[in-house]
């Protein structure tokens, strides 16, 4: 870009936002030419709440990495705890999801989640009591679970900023992208991403 001459190069741009690009791009507060070249083939993918069809295949998806990661051999939902997570309004997306589950498959008996396992504020409950709850979550869990959360969590709070999160965390910014590899956390809440091949 602003070159008189022509590179070639062999790259993909895959951008994803909860923004209007196109309205931003038109009050001045996006650039024009960036969106164009980003705009090539739009997908509008509709939030968790708006697809709730889906969610025993994702909650299925999820709690089979979930026991990847801890080599256990599996979790399954009852038909109360997929009607409780089928009746919420899920306003943190599948990141939220993903945190519930992980929370939840840690206190569940066995290897099976059933409603009671599932945070009050799934069910309506008091939010008074759900701080509790979530302080709670943690026992029983690996300290590399411990740590991943709380990575995954601090990057959620600042909308993937990683200087930010280490700063909360109170580690370097060299720290938390070292973490992130060891723990395989991908980057939340991207506004732009790039997949080179």
């Amino acid at each position: 870009m602003g070159s008189n001459q022509d590179i070639s190069v062999d790259v993909r741009v895959i951008a994803a936002t909860h923004q209007d690009l196109f309205d931003l791009s038109r009050q001045k507060l996006f650039r024009e030419d960036l969106y164009f070249r980003l705009n090539v083939l739009p997908l509008m993918i509709p939030p968790l709440r708006e697809r709730i069809g889906d969610m025993k295949e994702l909650a299925e998806f999820t709690l089979q990495r979930i026991a990847g990661r801890r080599k256990a051999t599996g979790y399954e939902l009852t038909a109360a705890a997929l009607k409780t997570l089928q009746s919420y309004h899920w306003t943190g997306n599948v990141r939220e999801l993903e945190n519930v589950l992980e929370r939840a498959s840690a206190f569940c008996e066995g290897n099976l989640i059933d409603q009671d396992d599932l945070p009050t504020k799934l069910a309506g409950g008091s939010a008074a009591s759900e701080p509790e709850s979530v302080m709670m979550t943690l026992a029983g869990l690996a300290l590399a679970e411990v740590e991943r959360l709380a990575i995954e969590q601090t990057l959620d709070h600042c909308d993937g900023n990683k200087a930010q999160a280490a700063r909360i965390l109170c580690i370097s910014e060299k720290s938390i992208y070292n973490k992130m590899k060891r723990l395989e956390i991908k980057s939340t809440k991207p506004t732009l991403s790039m997949d080179r091949r």
